[in-house]
């Protein structure tokens, strides 16, 4: 068996305390293709870390029998930091309480950190030219010294990644469906089997890099970026990383029988992109049509109030539907409490 697990220690902010990432690797170091998958950089996200639960397993049973034919690297917990944040009994694993800051923001921009650097060394070979750029961005992010524990969580999760083929953040939201978030980009290197395979019924499709960078971001459009900046040189630089987000559901959505299936997907999508040997069998039918970032209609409240409810997510809608309504407990009216929201759009309601 090839499996090895290692502990990167964090800087930590608190004498007398320490954090780390466990990370399990399987096959041969440096073995193409790699594959990198890590769960609830949000660390209050826990159906992402089922499926990972679910995964290993397989991936070990693969391992001894063989079958792993690049490099799988797996942090089944990305976020020890978030992990400690609790208070008065709620978990609060979305946002760093010392920083304020969303542990799934502000990843650094490789792109922009090594363009100058690469742009003498490029040459007329695609496969020469990700490799050149691989190096430049490990070592980019090496040389970039972590000032606080948030710094230090995310320039070590993002040189785990950066050299991968294949890249998976997995997250879940507050309720929702399955669904999925990845670069254009990225969806035409295999991010359409992914959407399909895992059963995605909203798949969102971003075309640039956003100034947030969230960690998929920071992986999978670092390419797309490079070409960018540097066009004017008429080197190839390929997409060399399917990198996405996936949503595992809402944050409830943790049983065994979600989860199982779930990394049986998992597994599929890592057999599909040749890291395990084995026929993943036929792509399924997908259940959503792609769609950019930008149609995707966010609902706000006109008013306070209590909420409820009248769609729930994996319902269809059609423009003007009332979603939902805001009652105002203290109206002196109580038959005329009510506001209700109607959605804009024509669509599927995959969160809420």
């Amino acid at each position: 068996m090839t499996r090895s697990a290692e502990r990167i220690d964090l800087i930590c902010t608190s004498p007398g305390t320490d954090r780390y990432l466990t990370v399990q690797r399987y096959g041969t170091p440096g073995a193409r293709p790699k594959a990198y998958l890590q769960a609830a950089i949000h660390a209050d996200e826990i159906p992402a870390m089922m499926a990972l639960h679910h995964l290993r397993p397989m991936l070990d049973a693969a391992d001894k029998a063989g079958q792993i034919k690049g490099e799988i690297v797996v942090v089944p917990v990305a976020n020890p930091v978030g992990l400690a944040q609790n208070l008065a009994g709620y978990h609060l694993g979305r946002f760093d309480l010392i920083s304020r800051e969303n542990f799934n923001r502000n990843f650094l921009d490789v792109a922009t950190g090594i363009a100058e650097q690469v742009r003498p060394l490029l040459t007329d070979d695609a496969t020469r030219n990700v490799e050149i750029i691989r190096e430049a961005a490990l070592a980019w992010i090496d040389a970039q010294g972590p000032r606080n524990e948030n710094e230090s969580l995310k320039f070590t999760l993002l040189k785990l990644a950066i050299d991968a083929d294949t890249s998976l953040d997995l997250h879940c939201a507050g309720e929702a469906s399955m669904h999925l978030f990845i670069h254009e980009d990225c969806f035409n290197e295999g991010g359409a089997d992914l959407s399909a395979q895992i059963g995605s019924i909203a798949t969102l499709v971003s075309k640039h890099s956003s100034g947030a960078r969230a960690f998929s971001q920071a992986v999978g459009a670092i390419w797309a970026d490079l070409r960018e900046k540097l066009a004017d040189t008429g080197k190839p630089i390929p997409t060399a990383c399917m990198s996405a987000t996936v949503e595992y559901r809402g944050r409830t959505d943790v049983t065994d029988a979600f989860a199982k299936p779930d990394a049986e997907n998992l597994f599929k999508v890592l057999q599909r992109r040749g890291v395990i040997a084995g026929d993943p069998g036929p792509v399924p039918a997908p259940l959503c049509v792609p769609a950019p970032v930008s149609a995707m209609e966010v609902g706000y409240a006109p008013k306070t109030g209590v909420l409820t409810y009248h769609k729930n997510p994996g319902d269809m809608v059609k423009a003007g539907d009332v979603i939902c309504e805001i009652i105002d407990p203290m109206a002196e009216d109580q038959t005329k409490a009510r506001t209700p929201v109607k959605t804009l759009a024509d669509g599927v309601m995959f969160g809420r």
